[in-house]
């Protein structure tokens, strides 16, 4: 099992960028990882199982910028051919994160969140 961790930074402030979070997710990622290449499942803070394989952490970089950092506990479908497959999660981790910032910088501007 791997660990994939990406960043962005994003011109809002972090609480926005946190509230906003949850949306994105059922909007764009929920089921998008697990019906691609390889299995990552997403636990909930406090699951007694330990399965927790998905956080995602916000920090605040300024009063108007935040830090999103994702980091997906990522087993591969293959072991033959692993580091591609790998590649290829990330990058579309990176895409995501990317649509995360278009998004919040929609959601900004309809909420006008003080940017």
């Amino acid at each position: 099992m791997s660990t994939l961790s990406e960043s962005i930074l994003i011109g809002v402030p972090v609480q926005f960028a946190d509230q906003e979070w949850s949306e994105f997710m059922f909007r764009r990622l929920v089921g998008h990882y697990m019906t691609s290449l390889g299995e990552i499942t997403w636990g909930t803070t406090g699951d007694e199982s330990g399965a927790d394989s998905g956080i995602v952490r916000f920090f605040t970089e300024g009063d108007q910028l935040a830090k999103v950092t994702v980091e997906l506990d990522y087993e591969p479908h293959s072991w033959a051919d692993f580091e591609a497959e790998e590649e290829t999660v990330r990058q579309r981790l990176r895409q995501d994160l990317e649509h995360y910032r278009t998004f919040l910088a929609q959601r900004c501007k309809e909420k006008n969140c003080g940017t």
